[in-house]
């Protein structure tokens, strides 16, 4: 009798174990797969090719000018009128000598005092303007054709392709980079806001391998599937190429060397707060659709990251003619061993 109770007290144990383990089993299952997956957006047809424009004239890349110290008009001074845009020097008469002032007639208008004029109302939140969408006047797509060069233990050379595509509020950024033995694919899915582009899924896919990120509400799910705080504006190695774009538009006239660009990005293994400075303004010799364009363009450069010695980074070169978009790129590896470098052939928009 004691030893059918034993065993029974086992069967018990043992099914009450398998059901733990059952359990912990479900859990970890549902923690590696994501919540979300990429939905590909249909594949657009391209009906355009865009063209360099004349960029606005000055671009201000260049030192902020030192003001001149201002000196006191004297009789017959040439003193420089600004007339659209263009100097021109205006010859001022003194006065004659000894002339007495004009008398200033008095009128019964002119003993009353004078009543200040209203202030103007104050705008309130509600009547508050909405943010006006960067991206408004963006194609619903657009494709940037590049020739990949480089050397990662040996020659690289490949073609690669940056495609974006909205519908509504919705966007996708997609990477493609045909190697010829193989197609290397980046893709950003997400939310297009006034503010900023809001991330939701990002993928990785290396031969077959694929490598997720999950943009939660306040959390970033990696590859691994470790959770880590989501910063505000956070970005991805798709997306950024838009982002950098639009906050290198909203700069406008305060574009000068030594702007800085932050930008926070997260990638399969970890969330780096990069930041990017405007070093020089260059003019790259690009073949755009088989001809020969001088392109002047404005380089940013990442400042090293704090507590790392070997990382990834990216440099890029926006086209003002271009609509700032990436006339190049260059990818440094952490080794210092490789890089890859995209030069534009291309513009296509729908």
């Amino acid at each position: 009798m004691a030893r059918r109770r034993g065993l029974l007290i086992l069967l018990v144990l043992l099914a009450c174990v398998l059901g733990l383990h059952a359990i912990a089993l479900e859990w970890m299952a549902r923690q590696w797969l994501p919540a979300r997956s990429l939905q590909l957006m249909p594949e657009p047809m391209y009906t355009r090719t865009l063209r360099p424009e004349t960029p606005p004239a000055p671009l201000a890349i260049a030192p902020a000018p030192i003001p001149r110290r201002k000196h006191a008009a004297s009789p017959a001074t040439l003193v420089p009128t600004v007339v659209d845009s263009t100097p021109t020097l205006v010859e001022v008469q003194p006065a004659p000598p000894d002339t007495p002032p004009a008398p200033v007639e008095q009128t019964a208008s002119a003993a009353e005092p004078e009543v200040a004029a209203p202030p103007a109302p104050v705008a309130t939140a509600s009547q508050a303007q909405p943010p006006v969408d960067p991206l408004a006047d963006w194609p619903s797509a657009l494709r940037l054709r590049y020739r990949l060069t480089g050397y990662y233990r040996g020659e690289l050379t490949a073609n690669a392709q940056v495609m974006w595509q909205r519908q509504s509020d919705r966007y996708q950024v997609r990477i493609v980079v045909d190697l010829g033995l193989g197609v290397v694919t980046v893709t950003s899915q997400g939310k297009v806001t006034p503010q900023r582009l809001e991330p939701e899924m990002y993928e990785e896919a290396f031969f077959g391998r694929r490598r997720p990120v999950e943009f939660l509400e306040d959390r970033i799910r990696l590859t691994n599937r470790r959770t880590l705080p989501r910063p505000v504006g956070t970005q991805d190695s798709a997306s950024q190429f838009v982002e950098l774009h639009r906050k290198l538009l909203a700069a406008g006239p305060g574009l000068v060397l030594g702007t800085e660009v932050p930008l926070t990005m997260a990638r399969p293994n970890g969330i780096d707060a990069w930041v990017y400075e405007v070093v020089a303004r260059e003019i790259l010799t690009l073949t755009l659709d088989g001809k020969p364009e001088q392109v002047e363009t404005i380089k940013l450069y990442p400042k090293p990251l704090p507590n790392r010695t070997e990382y990834t980074f990216q440099q890029f070169w926006y086209a003002p003619s271009l609509n700032y978009l990436p006339a190049r790129v260059r990818v440094e590896m952490g080794d210092r061993e490789g890089f890859v470098e995209l030069d534009l052939v291309g513009v296509d928009r729908s």
